[in-house]
């Protein structure tokens, strides 16, 4: 990732709560499940990283994403 350009950072230290870090994991996982690959080339482009490789990152840190329960709410 440094590779890439990105930096070591403290999310709750740089003021995002575990909630906020979680909704992102949820985000990032749910797009990188159900868009199509086009929609994943563009956003890969726009933050650097594929949708894929962000959640698996913040699951990581927040926890395993629970794809049924993204879908219950």
């Amino acid at each position: 990732m440094e590779m890439k350009g990105f930096e070591e950072f403290d999310c709750t230290r740089g003021g995002f709560p575990p909630a906020q870090q979680a909704k992102f994991r949820d985000e990032m996982c749910q797009i990188a499940a159900d868009q199509p690959e086009a929609m994943q080339r563009q956003l890969e482009h726009v933050l650097g990283e594929r949708p894929a490789v962000l959640c698996a990152m913040a699951e990581i840190v927040v926890g395993e994403w629970d794809a049924r329960e993204a879908q219950s709410k």
